[in-house]
């Protein structure tokens, strides 16, 4: 694997490839705070996900805002890492989310969060699985601030979702 860093994270030290693959992200608010409880959070949230990938910082493949965590599934742009797109999403979603909820202090957790490599369509397929039923599983029924629908293919306003067709080169 290319351009191994070390990233000190809130427990451990992990080590991030950064090979250009579709990446599954999971990152979690401070103390696992539901800092994101609120529809106007996740949505402060989901605009600025929205704006990073229109902007062609990343492919996302899916997601889903909880109100404690969110999960991504993206692919970073060539001239992208995954250090800075968490920084991107992270710095601008906090002071926003700060102000929504009139608080002071940190909205997420340090580090990096959980981090892993995508190498087979049977992980993607269960990687998008698992974001999209994990709002189910906390029965919170809350497809507006996930791919769900994308994928169900009904009626979506979400960031734009680059599906991988069969011809995808793992």
């Amino acid at each position: 694997m290319v351009g191994a860093k070390v990233v000190t994270g809130h427990r451990k030290q992990l080590k991030r490839f950064e090979t250009g693959s579709v990446r599954f992200l999971t990152f979690s608010c401070v103390g696992h705070e539901n800092l994101l409880g609120t529809a106007a959070a996740r949505e402060v949230f989901v605009q600025h996900l929205t704006w990073l990938a229109h902007k062609g910082q990343f492919a996302l493949h899916a997601f889903a805002v909880m109100p404690d965590h969110v999960h991504l599934l993206l692919t970073p742009a060539q001239d992208q890492t995954v250090d800075k797109i968490l920084e991107g999403l992270k710095k601008r979603t906090s002071l926003k989310i700060n102000r929504l909820l009139n608080r002071t202090g940190p909205v997420w957790q340090p580090g990096g969060g959980y981090d892993r490599n995508i190498d087979t369509r049977d992980e993607y397929r269960e990687k998008v699985a698992y974001i999209h039923q994990n709002p189910e599983r906390r029965n919170l029924v809350d497809w507006q601030h996930s791919s769900a629908n994308a994928y169900l293919d009904m009626a979506y306003n979400g960031p734009e979702i680059v599906f991988l067709d069969d011809d995808f080169k793992w």
